[in-house]
């Protein structure tokens, strides 16, 4: 892809609540992904409140990943503190450390420039984190979720399964409204 066209999509998040989604889709444009294919491989309801939380679980991306035949890998903290991920295809799971079990929320990993972390946020900008702070973010809560789109084997187990299946199930875009 070119790469002024690549730089002119953004990870930019519609609803308060569609984090996950959008970051995907940021991370897939190289794979030539459309919000549609997303849209029918994830189930994604866009209820627009907090049901959508039930649909964006690391397990639903890694479904969702499955689905569409694109491999991913899961990294830690330290692979990505030391530059060993992949810019725009990495997806990080950060913590708000005032309620970290309730206030989660997926970035994509930009770069690493000495002792900072930058990251695309989803608001159209970046964030810039000393590696300290954003490892506090991080671990602040469960689940504390790395992965990269686009290399690796990783797959998701049959227990995880069946709960994206469940979960697409009651409150999916195909649920009963």
């Amino acid at each position: 892809m070119q790469e002024s066209l690549k730089n002119s999509i953004t990870y930019l998040m519609k609803t308060g609540y569609d984090c996950g989604f959008r970051a995907q889709l940021f991370s897939l444009q190289d794979f030539k992904i459309t919000e549609d294919m997303l849209y029918e491989a994830s189930k994604w309801a866009d209820w627009d409140n907090f049901i959508d939380n039930a649909l964006d679980s690391h397990w639903h991306h890694f479904f969702t990943l499955e689905t569409l035949g694109i491999p991913y890998e899961i990294n830690t903290l330290e692979m990505l503190l030391s530059g060993q991920c992949v810019k725009d295809k990495t997806i990080i799971l950060v913590h708000d450390l005032k309620n970290p079990f309730m206030g989660q929320h997926w970035v994509v990993f930009k770069k690493i420039e000495g002792e900072y972390i930058h990251v695309h946020w989803g608001d159209g900008k970046a964030r810039v984190f000393t590696k300290k702070e954003f490892g506090s973010t991080f671990n602040a809560a469960w689940p504390n979720i790395v992965y990269t789109i686009g290399r690796g084997s990783s797959k998701l187990g049959w227990l995880p399964k069946q709960y994206v299946k469940l979960t697409r199930f009651l409150f999916g875009r195909n649920s009963l409204r």
